[in-house]
Parts: C-alpha cells; sequence; structure tokens
C-alpha cells in the first residue's frame, strides 16, 4: 500500500497527493541521477502513475461537486435529440405530404 505521511493514498486530498507526486518525481530524478537499478526507477514510476490518476480522480470529484453545488462552470456543447422524437416528425412529415 502507498501512503503519504502516515495516510493511505485513498485518503489523500487533492493538495496532499499534489505535494507527494512532486516528491516522488523528485525521487525518480535522483533515482535516475545517482545511476541507481532501472528495475527501482520503474518501481518509482509506477506509484508515480498510481499518485498521478488518484490526483485526477480527485481532481474528477471536485468538479462534479462544484457542479452540483452550483460554484462550478458548466459548458454544454450542443443538444441531444432523441431518435423516437425525429421518427415522429418525419413520419409526420410524410403523412402530411401523401395527403
Amino acid at each position: 500500500m502507498i501512503s503519504y505521511k502516515e495516510k493511505p493514498l485513498e485518503n489523500l486530498t487533492l493538495e496532499e497527493t499534489i505535494e507527494f507526486e512532486k516528491e516522488m518525481r523528485k525521487k525518480s530524478l535522483a533515482a535516475a541521477k545517482h545511476g541507481m537499478s532501472e528495475t527501482v526507477i520503474d518501481q518509482i514510476n509506477f506509484y508515480i502513475s498510481l499518485i498521478t490518476q488518484h490526483k485526477q480522480d480527485c481532481m474528477t470529484i471536485r468538479s462534479l461537486n462544484d457542479e452540483k453545488s452550483g460554484d462550478g462552470v458548466s459548458v454544454t456543447l450542443g443538444y441531444w435529440e432523441d431518435p423516437e422524437e425525429n421518427q415522429d416528425e418525419d413520419e409526420q412529415e410524410l403523412s402530411n405530404d401523401n395527403k
């Protein structure tokens, strides 16, 4: 289990996750600079990828919470049309054309 300051990764806030990611990136650079084995560097990079994924999850949750509370900005691109509605209109147009 990955932990930071005695807290498991899953319980970290976004800010703590960002700090943890920074520290791990520094460790990865130091390991590469001092010529540590590729296995160790790969392990550190794997941990960084898990931490980055958790950071993205935290950001997604935060943005969803902001949208629910009305603090965020939501952008709507276009709209969705139900195929059934279009079918009914097309059928009505066809039946009107046949009259």
